[in-house]
């Protein structure tokens, strides 16, 4: 239940768990029972980051990649032995 969810989060964050902010800034990515606040997401993934900073950009790359715009018109095709086409936001990813 995502407003379950949403309401531990934020229970746990304020008796002190640090860790539960990586659960509030999904819940601003995906809404939990909410619309969605990429602003506020980001306010919550530099909480996270000074306690988990890989998890921090996991969380980032998750926020871009959702809101980027959707790949209509397929790749072009590469050459053979090319490389594949990196998908959107693969650097941060790889952080």
């Amino acid at each position: 239940d995502p407003v379950q969810a949403r309401h531990w989060f934020e229970r746990a964050y304020l008796l002190g768990n640090p860790v539960s902010s990586a659960g509030l800034a999904w819940c601003h990515i995906d809404g939990c029972g909410r619309s969605p606040d990429p602003a506020l997401a980001r306010t919550w993934i530099d909480r996270v980051r000074k306690v988990m900073p890989g998890r921090a950009l996991y969380l980032e790359w998750y926020l871009e990649s959702q809101l980027a715009p959707l790949e209509i018109t397929p790749p072009a095709p590469t050459q053979e032995g090319a490389p594949p086409v990196p998908a959107r936001h693969h650097n941060l990813l790889l952080q």
